[in-house]
Parts: C-alpha cells; sequence; structure tokens
C-alpha cells in the first residue's frame, strides 16, 4: 500500500451462527492495518435482499461494491480483491493527472452532444427551488473542468472542489476568480453548516465510500439546505444485470461503477427529504434532498 492510497472498504456480511464467518473476520482484523482496508460486519439476517442473495451461515464479502466474493472465502481471496480494487483506483488517478487534456477533450466532445442536455433539464429543477436572484452559497463536488458553471446563476457564490490538483486549476483558468479548492468528498475540508446549497453530478458513481459522502454532506449544509445530485444509475431489467457484470472491467477502464441505485440508497437516508426524477429511460436519474433538522 503506498502512502497516497484510500482504505479500501471492506463489509463481511454475516450471522451469529456463521462460525466460518467469525474465523475470516478475526483473519482480516489482523490484517486490516497491513492491507489498508476498512473491515464492516453486517448481519445478513436484517437485509432481506441480502437474505434472498444469499444462504446463511457461510461468509460473504464484498470489496468497495466491486467484488463479492462467496463461500468458500479465505483470507487471500480478499487481499486479492482489494489488490486489484487499489489497482483501480491507481489507474483512476493517472488518468485524472496524467491524461487530463484529452479527457478533457473527450468530456467537452461528450458534453456537447450529450451532457449539456442532462444539464440543462438538471439545472432548471434547481432553479425552481432556488430562484436565480437569491444569493446563496454552494459548494460542487467533484468539479472537474467546471462544465456546471455555465448555468451558475450570478447571484451564487460557489466553490468547486476535486480531489486532482489539475481541474481546479483548469477551472480557475477558465473562470478568472472561481473559488477552487483541492480536497476530498470523503472528508470534506470546511466547517459544519457552511453551505445553502450541494451540487453534485457524475460524482456518487465514484465515491469508494458511500455513506461517509452522505454523512460529509449533511454536515456542511445548513439547515433546510439541499443537496442536488445528477448520476447514472442501475438501469431495468436485463440492462442492470448487464451492467452489473460488467462492473469490474467498467471500473477498471473508467473508474466509476455503472449498476449504482444512487437514488434507491439516497431516499434510504431520513435526514434528508428526497425527491428523484428519471432520466433516458431509468439510466440516469437527478433529484435532491432538503436536509431536514440538525444544526
Amino acid at each position: 500500500m503506498n502512502r497516497n492510497d484510500r482504505p479500501v472498504l471492506v463489509r463481511l456480511y454475516e450471522d451469529a451462527n456463521c462460525r466460518l464467518c467469525e474465523a475470516l473476520k478475526v483473519e482480516l482484523v489482523g490484517h486490516a492495518a497491513a492491507w489498508g482496508i476498512v473491515l464492516e460486519s453486517v448481519d445478513i439476517r436484517t437485509d432481506p435482499r441480502l437474505l434472498r442473495q444469499y444462504a446463511t451461515r457461510i461468509p460473504v464479502v464484498e470489496v468497495e461494491g466491486i467484488y463479492v466474493l462467496e463461500a468458500p472465502v479465505s483470507p487471500s481471496d480478499v487481499r486479492q480483491a482489494v489488490r486489484r480494487v487499489r489497482r483501480g483506483y491507481r489507474r483512476q488517478r493517472r488518468i485524472y493527472d496524467s491524461h487530463w487534456r484529452w479527457l478533457s477533450r473527450l468530456e467537452s466532445a461528450w458534453d456537447h452532444r450529450y451532457g449539456r442536455l442532462w444539464r440543462r433539464q438538471w439545472f432548471e429543477r434547481i432553479l425552481r427551488v432556488h430562484p436565480p436572484d437569491r444569493p446563496l452559497r454552494g459548494l460542487e463536488l467533484a468539479v472537474g473542468a467546471g462544465r456546471n458553471q455555465a448555468f451558475y446563476p450570478t447571484a451564487w457564490t460557489v466553490v468547486g472542489l476535486d480531489v486532482s490538483s489539475l481541474w481546479p486549476a483548469v477551472w480557475k483558468r477558465q473562470v478568472p476568480g472561481a473559488g477552487a479548492v483541492l480536497g476530498d468528498v470523503h472528508t470534506l475540508p470546511f466547517r459544519d453548516a457552511s453551505f445553502d446549497l450541494v451540487l453534485s453530478s457524475f460524482t456518487l458513481c465514484a465515491v469508494w465510500h458511500f455513506e461517509r459522502v452522505v454523512e460529509e454532506v449533511y454536515r456542511v449544509l445548513r439547515p433546510g439546505g439541499t443537496w442536488w445530485w445528477l448520476d447514472h444509475v442501475r438501469g431495468p431489467g436485463l440492462a442492470g444485470w448487464v451492467q452489473r457484470a460488467v462492473r469490474p472491467l467498467w471500473f477498471a477502464i473508467l473508474g466509476c461503477f455503472p449498476d449504482r441505485p444512487v437514488g434507491t440508497w439516497l431516499q434510504a437516508d431520513p435526514r434528508f427529504r428526497w425527491q428523484v426524477w428519471p432520466l433516458e429511460g431509468g439510466f440516469l436519474q437527478m433529484g435532491y434532498g432538503l436536509k431536514v433538522g440538525g444544526t
């Protein structure tokens, strides 16, 4: 594990009568620091979806939401999957840091054909809730080249955050005076209740710890603030199963997950009041969450 590598999330689904689960858990706890993993134990009996999909009394391990390992599972199997995930993240970092010029051109071509239309529809929804003449302070996650900036009302003050040092620099050149911050969406470098609005477009498909990002967004939003998101998601029917099958290859090439049920996951969080709208036959979704309560 290199110094710049982020921890890899490993979930162990178990039940109280699974002796193999307990033995595997002891070994994974012992290797957690050396392998650079965050281990979470989940009682499989608390999740009807898991009960339908997997048998009880055998260990089931999910590595970063990419690889699912079923019995027989050994520590070496888990370590191999962790290494694959880590190689994928390194490749993702190289793509964004070493090839940002051609990636920016590719993104521009894609945005001209498809992305701008989706962003326009997204911002039409946003501006119905937030009148363009009302000043507010916003945060955009994983800002990239700043494609959304063209839609910001002049009354808004938006800070762009990205984990790569290159993209905020590109954005600052394109938009002189723009606020751009180097940082990770999993540990936002801002005080509690700092923003009225958080934006994330095609971001949640790539984050490594979904729940942690939700926690951080909740923390930096002011009470009554909104989190607006736009992302590709698992499609309906057979298409969704195809997306799941190609997930490891998709991640290795593009560095994101093609089949996350983003809207379903978000709507399970009661700290927000959610609205979700499908796009492109269900392969994309957009929506927002209104922060309820909190400080």
